[in-house]
C-alpha cells in the first residue's frame, strides 16, 4: 500500500498570474518548453478567441480553441469543454499542458449561478450546485498525470478600512487571481507576474524557487522546476 517517497512521477500543477499585458502567455510558453526540452509536445487550451496562437515564433505547440457557446439564454463557457480537452491531451500524449485562460472555468462558475438564479431556488443553493461543478474541472486538473500550468488573469484587491472621517473607505490592496478563492491551494507554485514582466513566488511547495525569486520566467525556469523534480529518482 506505501511506498518510497520519490519526486519521479510528480505531475507538478502551476499557476501563473497576472493583469493583461504582463506577459502570461510568452511566460507560460517559455516555461514549459524549458521544463520538457527540445523534444517535448506542449498543448495548450485555449479561451483567449485564438490569441496563443499570435506566440507561435515562441516555441512549438498545439493549440485547441475553447469558445462561449449559447446556454439557453446566454453565451458561456462550459465545464465539459475543459474536462474533453484535458482527457484528449492525455489521450494524445502530451508533455505538458497550459490553460490560458483558466479564469474563465471561474467565469462558467459565475453564469452557471446566474442562469440557476434567473429559474428560481435558493441563492445558497445555487452557489452550491455551481461550486460542484467548478470543484470538478479543478480536481480533473489536479488528478491529471500532465503537468499543467493554468494563467489567471487578475484583478485589483479592495479592503474597507475606516478613514480620517471615521467613514468606511475602500483601500488598495493588491491583486487577486480571477478564481475562486480557495483554489491557489491546489498549486505547488504560483508565480505572480507584473507589468515589468518580471515574476514573483506567492507559493512554493519546491526549495528551488524561494521568496527572493524576482526575475522574468524563462526557458531557464522550467529547467530548474524540472531538475529539482529529478534530482530524487
Amino acid at each position: 500500500m506505501f511506498q518510497r517517497v520519490t519526486r519521479k512521477n510528480i505531475a507538478p500543477k502551476i499557476a501563473l498570474q497576472g493583469v493583461s499585458g504582463s506577459g502570461k502567455t510568452f511566460s507560460a510558453l517559455r516555461f514549459a518548453r524549458g521544463y520538457v526540452g527540445a523534444e517535448g509536445r506542449i498543448a495548450v487550451i485555449d479561451t483567449e478567441n485564438g490569441s496563443a496562437s499570435l506566440y507561435s515564433n515562441v516555441t512549438d505547440f498545439d493549440v485547441v480553441n475553447i469558445r462561449p457557446k449559447q446556454r439557453g439564454e446566454t453565451i458561456s463557457f462550459w465545464w465539459a469543454d475543459f474536462e474533453e480537452a484535458i482527457s484528449a491531451a492525455e489521450k494524445e500524449n502530451y508533455d505538458f499542458l497550459i490553460i490560458d485562460s483558466a479564469s474563465h472555468i471561474w467565469q462558467a462558475t459565475l453564469d452557471f449561478k446566474a442562469r440557476l438564479d434567473k429559474q428560481g431556488g435558493n441563492s445558497f443553493t445555487n452557489w452550491g450546485s455551481a461550486g460542484l461543478q467548478f470543484s470538478a474541472v479543478q480536481n480533473r486538473i489536479l488528478q491529471t498525470s500532465l503537468p499543467v500550468l493554468c494563467c489567471f488573469r487578475t484583478k485589483v484587491e479592495y479592503v474597507l478600512e475606516e478613514n480620517e472621517k471615521g467613514k468606511q473607505a475602500p483601500r488598495k490592496v493588491g491583486f487577486a487571481p480571477i478564481t475562486r478563492g480557495d483554489a491557489e491551494y491546489d498549486f505547488s507554485i504560483v508565480f505572480d507576474v507584473g507589468r515589468n514582466h518580471e515574476a514573483t513566488v506567492s507559493k512554493t511547495r519546491c526549495s528551488a524557487f524561494g521568496d527572493d525569486f524576482n526575475q522574468i520566467i524563462t526557458e531557464e525556469t522550467g529547467r530548474t522546476l524540472r531538475n529539482w523534480i529529478d534530482e530524487l529518482q
